[in-house]
This record gives structure tokens, sequence and C-alpha cells, in this order.
């Protein structure tokens, strides 16, 4: 098995006092019918900064993000009863938009929520990675967690149903 290299964008969106932040419920993959934050895999030869580009357009459409920023690495365990099934490392950015304004996806259903409002059905890494971030003042900084994740269980398709946390590892 190899490690994939993953970017996700924390896509935020401000009207009057509130923040809204961009999900996916995901189609398909070991993250199937879970929240999670816009992404995907870099192809060979990409740039992470063109990587998240080139995702946040495919799954959003939005083509225009401000204050682009990489604040946040987790090398991802996925596991299945003990066993190693998927092994990403996750590049986390954040950006802005100006607009609400997003395409219909294939890779699932878009909706923005409020930070206080999140869905309970939000893949782990990036629930942690949102409260990270809302929680740091948005620093510049970039850190590096590791995390362990347990796929609970799979539907007959070999799909996941639901994920737990097992690990967030803050110091390495």
């Amino acid at each position: 098995m190899k490690i994939v290299n993953i970017v996700v964008n924390l896509i935020e969106y401000h009207q009057l006092n509130e923040t809204f932040v961009l999900l996916l419920k995901r189609t398909n993959g070991p993250y199937k019918n879970q929240w999670a934050l816009p992404g995907g895999k870099v192809e060979f030869g990409e740039r992470l900064s063109e990587a998240i580009i080139r995702e946040t357009k495919e799954e959003t459409g939005i083509l225009e993000l401000k204050n682009l920023n990489l604040f946040l690495i987790v090398n991802e365990v996925v596991s299945l009863n003990n066993t190693r099934h998927d092994h990403f490392l996750v590049n986390f950015f954040s950006s802005t938009v100006d607009n609400n304004l997003v395409e219909s996806s294939t890779e699932g259903e878009l909706r923005w929520f409020t930070f206080e409002n999140l869905p309970k059905k939000l893949v782990p890494s990036d629930r942690k990675a949102i409260e990270l971030w809302f929680k740091s003042s948005k620093s510049k900084s970039i850190e590096f967690r590791e995390c362990d994740l347990e796929l609970v269980s799979l539907d007959q398709q070999g799909e996941s149903v639901d994920l737990k946390l097992k690990n967030w590892m803050s110091e390495i």
C-alpha cells in the first residue's frame, strides 16, 4: 500500500457576523456518506497550490479563492479490524470566497455550515482541522499532526459507514 497525497480546502464565507464553512457529503471511497472538506488527490508532478485550486474547482465550481493558506499537514492512517486500510498525507488549506455560490458536484452534496452547527457525520480529522483553525486565531504558521482513524463498519459494497478517531497526536 502506498501513501496518497491529498489536498483539502477549508473554504470560508462571511455573511454579516457569521462565518460559514463549505462541506461535501462524500458519495464514495473510505469516507462515503461522511461530510468532508472539498479536496482530493495530488496528481503526479503537480504542486500543492495547483492541486488545491484544481480540486476546489472540480468539486465546487469555485474559480476564485482569496487568502489561500496551508495551515496543517496530517499523516492519517485508516484501519479496519486493526488492519491498515488506507494511508493519506493530508494537506489542509484555508481560503475565503466573496459569495456562497457553488455548483452541484458529482462527488456529493455541497452545503455551507456554521462552526457551531457542523454535522455529526464529519470526517474526524476534518473536524479536528476545522476546530484547530477556528481556535488558533487563524494563524499563518503550519502545524503537523498524526492521526489514526478506525472504520467502524462497512456496507456490502465495502464502503465505510462510520469512522472513529482513535488517536490525534499534537506532539511528535
